[in-house]
């Protein structure tokens, strides 16, 4: 490949990856650890796609088929490497059921999978169905080539921006009938669950943050709220007899940052996070309405 082409090559690998949720997993993607499908371009954390390789070789978001990816990416120094399959064998199951170290019956963890399969792509075929209402001037289909930074940084402030007007006009979000991330949750107090939902929503939080209080590093108060929301998941499991973290408790210690957003605020993660989209699919779909 020419040095134009590798070039153009990886601006489009890297805007794929950049400031992106793995779709499988809705944690935040790394470069390093990502991999981006060569006939489509959709990125995806590289354990998350490696496993759904073993079983399946088309892109779970847009079903085209794929032989390979495009992974190790450094984004500082322009490098990346091209990692080729193996042809899709019966035999894959078992491997994936090693490296999970699934300890059940074989016939059981295929089932498993079966099932984790379909719930994916059920919540695709629901986030496709809803109506398109915004792209901040995203392409539909493939990542446009030129001038990716610049692009990426005027889309990022788009969004900033749209979101401070939702706060300002107190336009809240109306929640969508996808399939909850948290009715279908394992037990939140398992580190590794809880670990995935800090991934999916820190960013997300991050954002919020920055449009209500307009500082760059909201850091103090991202673990704030994030740790209140992983409270708040654990409520639900508890007898009400238990104490109970309860909204008026969590309002009590949002309040002195965010002020009278505060409720918003809780309002806007619970829609965001009870949700199965990641937050560029979120952000176009979700609908609006004044409050009050």
């Amino acid at each position: 490949m020419s040095g134009g082409s590798s070039s153009r090559l990886f601006t489009k690998i890297a805007r794929a990856v950049r400031h992106r949720t793995c779709p499988i997993c809705l944690g935040q993607i790394e470069c390093r650890r990502a991999a981006v499908l060569s006939t489509c371009m959709h990125a995806y954390c590289l354990g998350c796609v490696r496993k759904w390789s073993y079983l399946r070789r088309n892109c779970p978001l847009c079903k085209a088929e794929f032989d390979r990816w495009f992974c190790q990416i450094k984004i500082s120094t322009g490098e990346f490497e091209e990692e080729h399959l193996d042809v899709l064998k019966v035999e894959n199951v078992l491997k994936l059921e090693a490296e999970t170290g699934y300890q059940g019956a074989p016939g059981d963890y295929r089932r498993f999978l079966s099932r984790s399969r379909a719930e994916l792509c059920r919540v695709i075929r629901h986030s496709r169905s809803l109506p398109r209402r915004r792209s901040f001037g995203r392409s539909r289909i493939v990542p446009q080539p030129s001038g990716s930074r610049d692009r990426d940084e005027l889309i990022a402030e788009r969004i900033l921006q749209w979101r401070v007007s939702r706060y300002k006009r107190a336009m809240y979000a109306v929640p969508l009938h996808l399939p909850s991330r948290v009715h279908g949750q394992k037990n939140i107090r398992d580190n590794n669950v809880k670990s995935e939902v800090q991934q999916r929503i820190e960013p997300w939080i991050q954002r919020e943050l920055q449009a209500i209080l307009d500082d760059s590093e909201p850091s103090l108060v991202v673990q704030l709220a994030s740790s209140l929301w992983i409270l708040s998941l654990e409520d639900r499991h508890k007898p009400q007899s238990d104490n109970a973290l309860g909204v008026d408790k969590i309002f009590q210690q949002l309040r002195p940052f965010l002020y009278d957003r505060t409720d918003q605020f809780w309002h806007e993660l619970r829609c965001f996070a009870e949700s199965s989209l990641t937050i560029e699919a979120y952000d176009s779909v979700v609908e609006y309405k004044h409050h009050g």
